[in-house]
């Protein structure tokens, strides 16, 4: 495997985004296979990132046995780079029918009735040299007996990534599955971890500290995002086992909207690795013709020092929609300096 370029791992159920081999280069990865089970993780659409040899985004992770007082924490959805749905139970376990492709072969579990391997579904994905583009979404958030406020909702992850100067584009998006979205009102958090502390340094903007290596998130202009958090997951002595990189701290962005909303919900950040100097980067919200529903599609306009990207996003492929008159038919377009077209169809 060439360790400097990307891949998409479906057996694994990881996609790997790199924009070369140096020691320098941004390297990422999603998390998108099936629950493992009781050694794995809440963290299906999950993402980390590196870049100049420094983790700049990374999950909680773990330290000690599994006798330490943290290991629920370690294991639950909020402690990855993910959205979740505030006060909603996520289900481990996929029961939607017996394991009819085989993603389980060799396990006992193997065409068991009531379980299925639940990962990322209908993921897709395309990468050239410029440009790695990846979706799927998934169902971890169901309604249940126990907890009648619960709603059956599904959240989608997509990744854009651009490989000069090397910065990605993650959209996130949650909507009811089983209302016609006339349930409940709910509120969404996209979380990100880091060794180091965030900043915030503006409404919607915050970055990571350290002048070695730090990512600059910039989040999308869109209505009634509530508040940015900052804290500690952890830090010093509470990580005896964790010498190298001791520490873990949480952004996260909250959204909801007022109370007669009904649609979906969701959260759009711009990931800017850099050192040094923070450079000048924006992102701007861009309407989409014919009153597009809100965050199940987008079209989002990066300024960065390399010049000015386009990237339209439509990943549930809603029909009738379009930007400035011609038809959004791709699951994602990017357009690179106005000119390079790269498209998941």
């Amino acid at each position: 495997m060439d360790r400097g370029k990307s891949y998409y791992l479906k057996p694994s159920g990881y996609a790997v985004l790199r924009n070369g081999g140096a020691r320098d280069a941004v390297y990422a990865n999603i998390s998108f296979g099936p629950f493992a089970g009781w050694h794995s993780h809440m963290d299906t659409l999950s993402l980390n990132l590196w870049a100049f040899g420094k983790p700049l985004l990374e999950e909680l992770g773990r330290f000690g046995g599994y006798g330490e007082g943290l290991t629920i924490l370690f294991r639950a959805p909020e402690s990855h780079n993910q959205l979740t749905i505030d006060g909603m139970h996520y289900d481990n376990v996929d029961r939607t029918g017996p394991d009819t492709d085989n993603r389980l072969s060799g396990s006992t579990w193997k065409g068991h009735p009531d379980f299925t391997a639940r990962g990322g579904r209908d993921p897709q994905w395309h990468s050239t040299p410029e440009v790695d583009i990846f979706t799927a979404w998934h169902g971890a958030y169901r309604a249940n007996w126990r907890e009648p406020q619960t709603v059956d909702i599904a959240i989608r992850r997509t990744v854009v990534f651009v490989k000069d100067p090397g910065y990605l584009l993650v959209s996130d998006v949650a909507w009811e599955t089983n209302t016609n979205n006339e349930g409940p009102n709910f509120s969404v958090t996209q979380n990100w971890h880091s060794p180091r502390p965030f900043t915030v340094l503006a409404p919607g903007i915050a970055r990571t500290t350290g002048e070695e290596a730090a990512c600059l998130l910039a989040f999308a202009p869109h209505p009634y995002l509530r508040r940015l958090e900052t804290g500690a997951d952890f830090a010093g002595e509470e990580s005896p086992a964790n010498a190298r990189y001791p520490e873990r701290h949480y952004l996260r962005a909250r959204r909801w909207m007022p109370v007669e909303y009904r649609g979906a919900t969701g959260v759009t950040v711009l990931l800017y690795p850099f050192r040094g100097a923070q450079p000048e980067v924006t992102i701007e919200t861009l309407p989409l013709d014919n009153d597009a529903p809100l965050f199940r599609a987008g079209a989002f306009a990066v300024t960065t020092p390399r010049g000015s990207d386009l990237i339209l996003l439509n990943p549930d492929r809603l029909p009738d929609l379009a930007f400035n008159g011609r038809p959004l038919m791709a699951q994602a377009e990017v357009r690179l300096a106005g000119k390079n077209v790269y498209l998941l169809r």
